[in-house]
């Protein structure tokens, strides 16, 4: 941008022409100075754009990525939860079988073990009765021999 020319004229009237000559061109100088600060700053914040719109991308990307283990992580332990699912029923279903044929084993056991004592006392009792009549019958021998 150029020196207004009253400017122009105050400085040659106020300094001289050779003072005036330089601070003009100073001032341009600046002026200058400051149109290249300013393309300096559209080219600064254009790059920044730029870099801002790849961050941008990337951080999409990244999200991308991320919904896509959490996709990845939902299916595996969807997956996992039904083959947990089912070795627990599997589980279940062998314990049932294990625990009906131990009861029928108890079952079994308690039967013998009833038949056996059942057997054993009516053997006991034999053995009673055997006794007491031998008891009598020695009982009636010494009456007998003692009289």
């Amino acid at each position: 941008m150029a020196i207004p020319h009253q400017l122009s004229r105050k400085l040659h009237d106020i300094f001289g022409i050779e003072a005036a000559d330089a601070m003009a061109d100073w001032m341009n100088g600046i002026d200058g100075g400051q149109s290249e600060l300013g393309a300096d700053m559209a080219e600064l914040r254009h790059e920044m754009g730029v870099g801002f719109a790849k961050i941008d991308a990337r951080f999409t990307d990244i999200g991308a990525q991320i919904a896509a283990m959490r996709h990845e992580q939902h299916a595996e332990s969807t997956a996992l939860r039904h083959e947990l699912h089912a070795e627990f029923a599997a589980f279940r279903e062998e314990t049932r079988v294990g625990l009906a044929t131990l009861q029928h084993e108890i079952a079994n056991q308690s039967a013998a073990l009833r038949t056996e004592i059942a057997t054993s006392k009516v053997d006991t009792l034999k053995w009673a009765i055997g006794s007491w009549i031998a008891s009598l019958a020695l009982i009636a021998a010494l009456i007998h021999v003692g009289r």
